[in-house]
């Protein structure tokens, strides 16, 4: 209870932190909007580093990209982060004073990072044609980049066959992230969600209110 007039005027007036009861987060475009127009609409940034056989090779991050684009997340254009080195991307999830600068120069309130990398397992020829098996690995955390807080992890490995080296490496990228993603994805909105939809400040009047009801409501209350 925050707040109690004390039945003045005969007008009991009592304000309070309600906790509102836990659900689990729909999943639906409506549920996820309420929840950032809640957080502020957070801009968010992606820094991932990412191989084939430890060479540089973009791939999965337009997947992610888009996963959250289409989750209506407000994204930072990846052009305007070129000038970040792949060491500071690695560094940030364990410096949170790296994360807060990096999100203050860009303008981002959330921060994806991590790495994602895909190594051949095998090399086999069937019938003179080669197939190559590449395992692939996942590394991605959601940063708060204003506090550092580290709000979803997601790890995940597979493998995949492919024609070539690099089709065997998407495949098996595809699969981690497929794999992975929608736990990530929850895990992040069920966190902002308990923060900033499970307590409200609540207002109760009651007019012409008798001293015995008001010391009922005061007692429910508590």
């Amino acid at each position: 209870m925050t707040e109690d007039n004390k039945g003045e005027g005969g007008v009991t007036k009592i304000k309070v932190l309600a906790t509102v009861e836990e659900s689990k987060l729909e999943n639906d475009l409506r549920g996820i909007r309420v929840i950032l127009d809640a957080k502020g609409n957070p801009r968010t940034m992606l820094m991932l580093v990412e191989t084939i056989d430890g060479d540089p090779s973009p791939f999965i991050s337009d997947k992610i990209e888009k996963f959250f684009v289409d989750k209506t997340f407000p994204l930072i254009d990846k052009s305007q982060l070129e000038v970040i080195k792949s060491r500071d991307a690695q560094d940030i999830e364990s410096d949170p004073a790296k994360a807060k600068a990096l999100g203050n120069r860009f303008g981002a309130e959330l921060i994806l990072t991590g790495t994602a990398q895909t190594r051949m397992a095998s090399q086999r020829e069937a019938y003179v044609v080669p197939v190559y098996n590449y395992t692939g690995s996942l590394s991605l955390k959601a940063i708060n980049a204003d506090t550092g807080e580290i709000l979803a992890i997601l790890n995940e490995n597979a493998s995949a066959f492919g024609g070539t080296q690099k089709e065997a490496s998407i495949k098996a990228l595809s699969q981690v992230w497929e794999k992975g993603q929608e736990g990530f994805f929850a895990t992040l909105m069920e966190k902002w969600r308990s923060s900033v939809l499970n307590s409200t400040e609540m207002t109760l009047i009651v007019s012409r209110c008798s001293p015995d009801l008001r010391a009922g409501i005061i007692e429910k209350l508590k």
